[in-house]
């Protein structure tokens, strides 16, 4: 089985009221002020959802790509 190599973020917000993150295949809900935070906090949070799954079942590339998209 081939492992997923992106994970695909929805962010919401702006500079004026802040970002939100929320990853569709991991339970990780992300705020921020500014998209740089962001964007760290949410890079911390994979590395530490992906650590936390049975290795018998990964299904993600160890370093996988941020997907982001917006609405």
């Amino acid at each position: 089985m081939a492992l997923q190599r992106t994970i695909k973020v929805m962010v919401t917000g702006n500079e004026a009221v802040g970002f939100t993150a929320s990853c569709i295949e991991l339970p990780i809900l992300i705020q921020a002020a500014s998209m740089e935070k962001l964007t760290d906090l949410l890079q911390q949070a994979v590395a530490e959802a992906l650590a936390t799954l049975d290795p018998d079942h990964q299904r993600f590339d160890p370093h996988p790509a941020l997907l982001l998209t917006g609405t």
